[in-house]
């Protein structure tokens, strides 16, 4: 199944609504990168 990373600009809602249907979500948030820029969130994720 197809996954998700979202955004921090993204509500718990949004992510639950997500999880029902079934999809792999994560936050930014989960990896404790609030704030942190995009690149710099894909770069440490794709390694």
């Amino acid at each position: 199944m197809t996954g998700f990373l979202l955004d921090e600009n993204l509500s718990s809602s949004t992510r639950d609504f997500l999880i029902g249907l079934g999809y792999d979500v994560k936050s930014v948030a989960d990896y404790k990168m609030l704030g942190c820029a995009d690149y710099n969130v894909l770069k440490k994720l794709d390694s």
